[in-house]
């Protein structure tokens, strides 16, 4: 026996949620990003929600319930130039806005 158990009643795994995305308090705004579909894959499989919507030009259309926009900004900083957010018009100026902060531009 442990020094701890789990007991039958708990989700321990719900419990540590650590997706911003299920636990953020801003309000939900839809969020439609263009990238590859073999990142699209990724990026569905790794942010809660996310899913493919269709298709454009060859790239993959992947929208998303934001509940979070600062960790959904940052998030997409992760994936660099391999992806472009198209909608909303309020999170695409807050990215224009982070990517002007961290460059020094004014």
């Amino acid at each position: 026996m442990g020094a701890f158990e789990v007991p039958d009643n708990r989700d321990l795994a719900g419990e540590f949620d650590v997706d911003p995305n299920e636990w953020g308090r801003d309000a939900p705004l839809e969020a439609e990003i263009a990238m590859s579909r073999d990142l699209a894959t990724i990026f569905c499989n790794t942010v809660v929600g996310a899913r493919i919507s269709s298709d454009q030009g060859g790239d993959a259309i992947v929208s998303v319930t934001v509940r979070h926009y600062v960790a959904f900004i940052n998030r997409l900083l992760s994936f660099g130039s391999n992806v472009r957010l198209q909608n909303p018009p309020e999170l695409v100026e807050m990215l224009i806005s982070s990517l002007k902060q961290i460059s020094g531009a004014k």
